[in-house]
């Protein structure tokens, strides 16, 4: 296989001889050829060169031994003749690695425009070709064929196959071809110098660049390790779980306090400290690890080590429980135990004032101090209460116990749950336990309250506190108040009870307690307060019970205690008796009522009373509730009932009473007055004078007559107003819910109002239920001719303004007109029922806005078109009721 270089010769034939391989055998006798050195290949450099990569550029050739002739041509001697440089073709040894492929592409970029003379020179650098491209001086390229014999391509066909490959190419098929048998053109020796001037220069500033770089890396970590070497030996870098202000979702003090969990901060002290027992740190450790459960402290992230690492890195004080050192270990004792407090809660308290900020715990909100002797030692500071009442509190340590002098912890509201702190019993200090209105679940029966030796107040109410209560619980003889209500405490009460001669509250209430009630009872002659009412008490009232000469309060309603109530009762102070909702065989009202005189509240509700209210209840001008509904009582009710002005709430509904109302005008303080299903007659009185009224039911009285008193719409107060069934009559006032912003319940049904409905009755915003329907009655006219009255005309277009409202019953009245398209804004509708009117039109494809909607009736109407499909899709709706005139409803049942 032969290589050589021309001038633009066409691609020869296989079949004929090569005008270039005549041109190789007369430069093959060349006299004037520079000698090359035998050894001119690319040995050595098989395995550096990637021939996909042209990065470096073209790799140079050895110089020669002998001076380039352009080298030649610049110290002025002439040649006669250009030399031209052929390489000596080697042939390839058999240990010659073979080419990387049996086809392989090498791509000639045309050289960038020279910019200068020296670029112009180095310009002409030729690349590194494959094999046998010796001296290239025009644009040819060889293709190596298997036959050995090239292909040259000429400068117009190589162009016309760049358009078509993209790229020119050397195309090198020969699997016999090595590098080793590749030569190169020389360059002049002054390029070659320059190439390496400028090669050795890019090296330089490569090589100067990297021992700078390595420079600053390396004096960087040394720097650094400076830094975490003084920052550890210090501390400096060392954050307790309390470091970092906490986001603030309460809006209120203390906005700026550590997050209760300490996730903000960290436990590095425990990593880096504890090994030195002798250190700070490790004494802290030491010292409370006698005082609470030493375990606490394996979890970085119990109450008990994030309280720790506090007092270790966070506290300004820096307390150290070094022996001798009684203040600190005080000063440590007790602010260990308020952290555990704090760090129990995952989420901010509502009141955070000062907590974990200020230096003195004394002045952490809802934290008392006061002097006290510790150890023989007077101080001035010592923690002796806890009050937080409903202040988002979530957990309650055992550590608590460390405030060895606590008097009151008071915790009522909060989010406090699980089981008791069995700690809680070792508090011997505690005078008032306040854990009321939380969520508590455990049973009390085991509990042992008996080392509480100075507890005076009890209050578990609202929790879900079951069992029988446990009989230690009666040898708290100091034991002032008892409130257990609400809870899930079942069983008899205990005989043992009188035991605890200082109580002067008992709260049972609300809960399951049965049996009869102990006649040891009598003895609590303390107590001014007995409430057992809603339980499952039987039997007869102790007349031990009249021995109580202290009691002002006794609530024993809702429970099945029978026989009747004790005579003597008179000669107590009462001031609230609640006893309805029991089996007694009382009859009448019993006679001694008339003369507890201090009375504020009376209950005889539900007790199957009969007879009558004697006119001496004026005696009791101090009540302020009465409640006597659900008897048989009957008669005129008393005038007298005007002399109880305090009165605010009278419930006498479901009797048999007649008579007026006008004593009513003068209970100026009244709030809730009901007088429903009685046989009242009259009209509704004048009540302009009760401005604090916020309900009012006179319903089912069918007897109450005449209009309704424009005075009545003066009270702005009024919440619930129930006028039902009753026998009132003529228009509806034009003010009507004008000046009700307070109105949630309206019903006027089963009335005679006739005309139309006000448009004021739409200006109450918060309205809920509206019921006017079956307003439709008689009358007898000078002819004996019967008529219909009722109430008529459209509603009003306003009605899109009650946008709270979620029943409306209009049925059964003669209301005319169009379905006001402004109804669709009662998206809050649940019920509505317009049967038996005479509304025509369409149904408004509005209205399937009412997303609430439940139940719509609206049949006995003249109603037509058919149903909007969007109502039938209504996702709530369960009962569809159309008119007959509606020709489509996919949706609807028959029509009535």
């Amino acid at each position: 296989m032969k290589f050589c270089n021309s001038s633009k010769s066409p691609p020869p034939t296989p079949e004929s001889d090569s005008p270039v391989d005549q041109r190789c055998d007369d430069m093959e006798g060349a006299t004037n050829e520079p000698n090359m050195p035998d050894d001119l290949s690319l040995n050595g450099f098989e395995n550096e060169i990637d021939d996909d990569d042209d990065s470096q550029g073209s790799i140079p050739p050895p110089p020669p031994n002998d001076p380039h002739p352009d080298d030649l041509a610049e110290q002025g001697i002439i040649q006669t003749a250009p030399a031209v440089t052929t390489a000596p073709i080697v042939e390839a040894e058999a240990s010659a690695p073979p080419f990387k492929k049996a086809r392989s592409f090498f791509f000639y970029k045309q050289p960038k425009q020279a910019k200068s003379k020296r670029d112009a020179s180095e310009a002409t650098l030729p690349p590194a070709g494959p094999a046998s491209l010796s001296s290239i001086t025009s644009r040819e390229f060889v293709n190596v064929n298997d036959d050995d014999d090239p292909d040259v391509y000429s400068e117009q066909q190589e162009d016309e196959r760049v358009s078509q490959v993209g790229a020119r190419e050397y195309y090198v098929d020969d699997d016999d071809y090595t590098f080793e048998n590749a030569s190169v053109e020389i360059p002049p020796t002054s390029v070659l110098q320059r190439y390496k001037a400028r090669e050795s220069d890019s090296t330089s500033k490569k090589t100067s660049s990297k021992r700078w770089c390595a420079i600053l890396i390396v004096g960087f970590l040394l720097l650094l390790i400076i830094i975490l070497a003084v920052g550890f030996g210090t501390g400096a870098f060392v954050q307790s779980a309390s470091s970092t202000p906490s986001d603030s979702n309460n809006g209120s003090a203390g906005s700026g306090n550590p997050n209760h969990s300490g996730s903000s901060g960290n436990n590095t002290w425990m990593a880096s400290n504890s090994t030195s027992t002798n250190g700070r740190p490790g004494r802290l450790l030491s010292f409370l690890s006698d005082l609470t459960d030493a375990n606490a402290f394996q979890d970085i992230t119990s109450p008990q080590s994030l309280a720790l690492a506090w007092l270790v890195n966070d506290d300004p004080l820096q307390l150290d429980p070094a022996q001798g050192k009684t203040d600190d270990q005080f000063r440590v004792q007790q602010r260990f135990a308020l952290l555990t407090l704090w760090y129990s809660s995952q989420q901010g308290w509502k009141n955070e004032t000062n907590w974990l900020q200020d230096l003195n715990e004394c002045t952490w909100y809802g934290i008392t101090c006061g002097a006290r002797s510790v150890s023989g030692i007077e101080r001035d500071n010592v923690v002796i209460a806890i009050g937080m009442d409903d202040n988002n509190v979530q957990g309650l340590p055992n550590d608590v116990v460390m405030l060895e002098h606590l008097e009151i912890l008071s915790l009522p509201g909060n989010a406090l749950d699980g089981t008791l702190p069995e700690s809680l019993t070792r508090m011997i200090s505690l005078v008032e336990l306040h854990l009321d209105n939380n969520a508590f679940e455990q049973s009390l029966y085991n509990f042992d309250w008996s080392p509480l030796i100075n507890l005076e107040v009890l209050r578990l109410s609202e929790n879900k506190f079951s069992g029988v209560l446990s009989d230690s619980l009666w040898t708290l003889t100091k034991l002032e108040e008892l409130i257990l209500d609400n809870n899930e405490i079942f069983g008899e009460l205990a005989s043992a009870i009188g035991n605890l001669a200082s109580l002067k509250v008992i709260d049972l209430g609300f809960n399951a307690f049965f049996g009869s009630l102990p006649a040891t009872i009598g003895g609590l002659t303390k107590l001014s307060t007995l409430r057992l009412g809603n339980n499952e008490f039987s039997g007869a009232i102790p007349s031990s019970i009249t021995g109580m000469t202290s009691l002002q309060e006794l609530n024993i309603e809702a429970n099945r205690l029978t026989g009747t109530l004790p005579e003597n009762l008179v000669n107590l102070d009462l001031s609230i008796l609640l006893v309805g909702r029991n089996s007694f065989s009382q009859g009448s009202i019993p006679s001694f009522v008339y003369e507890l005189t201090s009375l504020e509240v009376l209950g005889l509700n539900e007790m199957q009373l009969t007879g009558q209210i004697d006119t001496t209840i004026g005696n009791l001008v101090n009540l302020r509730e009465l409640y006597m509904e659900s008897n048989f009582l009957a008669g005129i009710l008393p005038v007298e009932l005007a002399s109880c002005t305090e009165l605010n709430t009278l419930t006498m509904q479901n009797n048999f009473f007649s008579g007026d109302l006008s004593f009513a005008t003068s209970l100026t303080n009244m709030v809730n007055l009901n007088l429903a299903k009685n046989q009242l007659v009259g009209g509704v009185p004048d009540v302009g004078a009760l401005s604090s009224l916020t309900r009012l039911q006179l319903q089912e009285n069918e007897a109450l007559g005449g209009t309704l008193p424009e005075s009545l719409t003066l009270l702005q107060s009024l919440v619930y107003l129930d006028l039902s069934a009753t026998s009132l009559s003529g228009s509806l006032p034009s003010t009507l819910g004008k000046n009700w912003p307070a109105m949630e319940d309206l019903l006027l049904f089963k009335n005679r109002f006739s005309g139309s409905i006000p448009k004021s009755i739409c200006d109450m915003a918060n309205l809920r239920t509206l019921r006017l329907q079956e307003n439709v009655g008689s009358s007898t006219g000078d002819d004996d001719a019967t008529f219909s009255t009722g109430l008529s005309g459209p509603l009003p277009k306003s009605i899109g303004n009650l946008s709270n409202l979620e029943v409306l019953e209009l049925q059964s009245n003669r209301l005319t007109g169009q379905l006001p398209r402004a109804m669709r804004e009662l998206t809050q509708l649940i019920y509505l029922d317009i049967e038996d009117n005479e509304f025509i039109g369409d149904i408004p494809s509005q209205f399937a806005r009412m997303e609430s909607l439940q139940e719509f009736y609206l049949s006995g109407n003249n109603i037509q078109g058919s149903m909007p499909q969007g109502i039938c899709q209504l996702s709530n709706l369960q009962s569809l009721v159309p008119d007959c005139g509606i020709t489509e409803c996919s949706c609807c049942t028959s029509c009535a």
